[in-house]
């Protein structure tokens, strides 16, 4: 009797564990069947990794961005400063200057090109973060030229440093010495002229103190100090 006992409990455990063990096995091939089939995907499918639709949405905004750059150039080439602010704030460094550019071309063509010049630079340098093109800074050095005094000299010489062009400011710096020389600068003493050069110097920014022209820069400085420092011992 008890060996009939031990006998049915082993049968049925010994069931027991194959119907488990039969469950176990079928549920992940039951599971593999309800799984969706993945579709094959080509690399260059457009219509199906959406690549066409990206590239369509891609055009379209750079159709919006040349709009928008036409429109930009066809106010600035009216005069309208105002245009710079719109295109600063765009954060496109290329832009700005096309735009900043035309408007140089606007006051130079104008009726009184010299005080539209002027209005310009006064409107970018009372902004903080405009930067100056070395085209206006070109243009101011010559409107300067026709009319150099005391305060005009102390102007270009800083837009000139602010536009971060060690060989740009270096022309305006022998500009000023020649004038000043040649005594087309009456109103400015030697120790100013040497004070003021030396000053916009460090308005310049590190990159352009320390490239090549920077190192050809700080040779006209130091040798158009030597000069003016003897000038005003003299004087």
């Amino acid at each position: 009797m008890v060996i009939f006992l031990i006998t049915s409990f082993v049968l049925i455990a010994a069931i027991v564990f194959a119907i488990r063990s039969w469950q176990s096995s079928a549920q992940p091939e039951r599971a593999e069947r309800s799984l969706p089939t993945r579709p094959v995907v080509s690399l260059f499918d457009e219509d199906r990794t959406g690549a066409r639709a990206l590239r369509s949405l891609d055009s379209v905004e750079s159709k919006l961005t040349d709009e928008e750059r036409r429109k930009l150039l066809a106010r600035a080439a009216e005069g309208e400063r105002i245009v710079l602010l719109e295109a600063h704030a765009i954060g496109k460094a290329e832009l700005y200057e096309e735009v900043l550019n035309t408007l140089v071309d606007r006051a130079r063509a104008s009726d009184e090109p010299d005080k539209s010049l002027l209005a310009l630079v006064s409107f970018v340098t009372r902004h903080e973060n405009f930067s100056v093109s070395r085209k206006l800074a070109e243009a101011f050095i010559e409107s300067w030229k026709r009319a150099p005094d005391r305060n005009f000299t102390a102007k270009m010489l800083h837009v000139a440093a602010l536009a971060c062009d060690a060989e740009l400011y270096q022309e305006a710096v022998e500009s000023a010495f020649e004038f000043w020389r040649d005594g087309k600068l009456p109103d400015v003493s030697a120790e100013e002229l040497r004070m003021l050069a030396d000053s916009e110097y460090w308005v310049l920014s590190s990159e352009a103190r320390s490239s090549g022209a920077g190192f050809l820069l700080k040779r006209t400085l130091s040798k158009m100090r030597r000069e003016l420092e003897s000038k005003a011992r003299a004087s």
